[in-house]
Formats: C-alpha cells, structure tokens, sequence
C-alpha cells in the first residue's frame, strides 16, 4: 500500500500523506521525493497541495537516528521528502501535531494552512 499519493484534478495537484501513526518511514520518504518530483516535471499542475489523513499532519520520523551508514545517507538526503526545488507554488494543509519532519516539510511550502 502506498503511503504518499499523487493526484491531479485540473490545475491543482494534491500530494495525500497515508502515514502510520503520522509518522515518515523510508518507504514513505521514497515515495514523497518522487510525488515532488512528478509535481516539478508535470506541466499541468499549476499549485501542490500537501495534505494528510488522520488527527495529526505528520508527527515527526518512524525511524531512530541510528541504522547503517547508508540508512542514514538516505535518511539525510530524503529528510521532509528531499530537496526538490520547485519554482512553482505549494501548499501545506496542515491539521493537529506537526514536529519534527512534518515541520520540515510544511515549513517547506510556500503556504501554510
């Protein structure tokens, strides 16, 4: 099961976080960086909205600080999703607790709301 969708209706494109307990493992890291990504290349999305199911908008990482040297690479350059950069605008519907990642992520966006 996915944890991060992409989806466009129109102009807008929604990036939906499906997270455990609203916290960001590796997979879902992975799958951010490529929804950002996709975001970047498609040339019929004019504004992201980022958005996440359940109480909390992101709670911070799944993983420990700790792992193997390349656990950890991953983890550095794929933090809140990655860096991606993106002329285009974006969007954080942020609900409940946002710390950690979560706050990385939102602080990331163009606007938050």
């Amino acid at each position: 099961m996915s944890e991060v969708t992409y989806a466009r209706h129109g102009r807008i494109a929604r990036i939906h976080l499906k997270l455990p307990a609203g916290l960001l493992g590796p997979a879902a890291r992975r799958e951010l960086n490529a929804a950002w990504l996709r975001y970047k290349d498609d040339n019929d999305a004019w504004i992201a909205v980022i958005s996440s199911e359940g109480a909390d908008f992101v709670r911070g990482s799944a993983v420990p600080s700790g792992g193997s040297h390349r656990e950890r690479r991953e983890r550095a350059n794929l933090w809140a999703g990655g860096f991606v950069e993106i002329w285009k605008p974006t969007l954080a519907a942020v609900q409940g607790e946002c710390r950690g990642e979560g706050l990385a992520l939102a602080l990331a966006c163009d606007l938050r709301v």
